[in-house]
């Protein structure tokens, strides 16, 4: 199965969809490092965010602090989304083969991608005990 999905993405149309430039030798490793790194990202920004959850869950006082709302939730996890573009610009920026080869609209599909990423990471860490905060 992970075997499968590695080799879904390194088929050419795949990571042809995250780059404008593809006439310099090498965009397939380029372009594989920006999905390696927005599949990264998206894994550490739910991490993080259902670790601060996890955290908040468990320091709070009051059992009303503790039980949140669907619209708590779903606020919670688009704030999530704000870092995971931050990060994303980060690496973006940090690499001069992302500006050359990746391109601006690569970044934006690249972003998407990582946010999608994100927020199926956190359903599926709703889907345990917390599943009443957002089911």
């Amino acid at each position: 199965m992970v075997l499968d999905l590695f080799f879904v993405v390194m088929s050419s149309d795949f990571l042809r969809f995250f780059t404008e430039n593809r006439d310099i030798d090498g965009w397939q490793d380029t372009a594989f490092s920006w999905v390696i790194e927005a599949v990264l990202i998206s894994v550490v920004g739910a991490g993080i965010m259902l670790t601060l959850k996890w955290l908040r869950k468990r320091t709070a006082g009051v059992i009303s602090e503790k039980a949140w709302s669907r619209n708590a939730t779903i606020v919670f996890i688009l704030i999530g989304l704000a870092p995971v573009l931050l990060l994303a610009l980060v690496f973006y920026y940090a690499s001069r083969d992302f500006e050359t080869v990746v391109g601006v609209s690569g970044l934006a599909k690249g972003v998407v991608f990582a946010w999608f990423l994100y927020a199926m990471l956190m359903l599926a860490g709703h889907l345990g005990a917390w599943r009443r905060d957002i089911f």
